[in-house]
């Protein structure tokens, strides 16, 4: 006799989108906390720019094979990382 387990009793179907959309978060947050530390690597070591490219490409590759497609939103260039962290460059060129 099949009886349904305590867990589904209270489950609804709300439940289990709302647990996917969690785990959704939950990579997203865990992205955001390595690029946030790759940043605040580069600027305690002072890293050059192509530097921290390659660590985050690295990263990605990384995360990728572990973690397949849960990180396949993962930057892959500085471009991209700062876009996903919300950071402006306000660097001004004059040229005279």
């Amino acid at each position: 006799v099949d009886e349904p387990s305590k867990s589904s009793e209270y489950t609804t179907e709300e439940d289990n989108i709302s647990d996917s959309s969690n785990l959704g978060s939950t990579i997203d947050n865990q992205i955001l906390w390595i690029l946030l530390w790759i940043m605040t690597f580069r600027i305690r070591f002072n890293i050059t720019e192509t530097a921290t490219e390659s660590l985050i490409k690295f990263m990605k590759l990384v995360l990728t094979e572990i973690g397949r497609d849960d990180f396949r939103d993962f930057p892959n260039s500085m471009y991209l990382t700062r876009k996903k962290l919300g950071l402006k460059d306000h660097f001004h060129s004059f040229v005279s």
